[in-house]
């Protein structure tokens, strides 16, 4: 039976430590599998935005992560994660063909992150319809279960609202990332 998003636990607290460069890295190394199965299977990437900002104002977690399809007229990405910095799309657009549920890209993420089908989300303003899938693994590493956040919060140490602080950790993880 396929749940609403809106039926996807939430949370008002943030659980996430947005200060951990580790779960930044893991976010990044599930786009990394995510581009490269996408080059692997032929579908183009229109341009690789994995260093880009996040989008930290919409499509946050509270704890764990989302994959998520966009099909639709008013669809600029195909891919993107839901994650507790801000929906990150990393450069996977323009394909309506492969959109399907059962699809080559959603086989891929129910193989190797544990995808399970957790709703749908319908934009009849955008023509817009998104899937969305609870991410559960990154090959044997278990990843805690995705909690929507529902609201903004200050978090310890950081002087801006939440989403600059979002924006401000995402941007010094980004650097962080590509000195190493």
């Amino acid at each position: 039976m396929e749940r609403s998003v809106t039926e996807l636990p939430t949370s008002n607290t943030r659980i996430a430590d947005l200060q951990d460069y580790a779960l930044y890295c893991l976010i990044r190394r599930m786009a990394n599998r995510i581009v490269e199965e996408c080059v692997r299977v032929g579908i183009p990437i229109t341009r690789d935005q994995r260093a880009s900002q996040i989008e930290a104002h919409r499509c946050q977690t509270a704890n764990g992560i989302l994959f998520v399809t966009y099909v639709g007229d008013d669809a600029r990405e195909r891919y993107a994660l839901w994650t507790p910095y801000g929906l990150y799309t990393f450069g996977i657009g323009e394909l309506m063909s492969l959109m399907e549920v059962e699809g080559p890209m959603t086989a891929f993420v129910v193989k190797c992150f544990g995808a399970k089908f957790c709703g749908r989300r319908t934009q009849p303003d955008r023509k817009m319809v998104s899937d969305l899938y609870a991410l559960f693994r990154l090959d044997d590493q278990p990843l805690p279960d995705p909690i929507l956040f529902s609201s903004n919060v200050v978090e310890p140490g950081c002087v801006a609202d939440d989403l600059q602080c979002s924006l401000m950790v995402w941007e010094r993880f980004v650097r962080r990332y590509a000195a190493r």
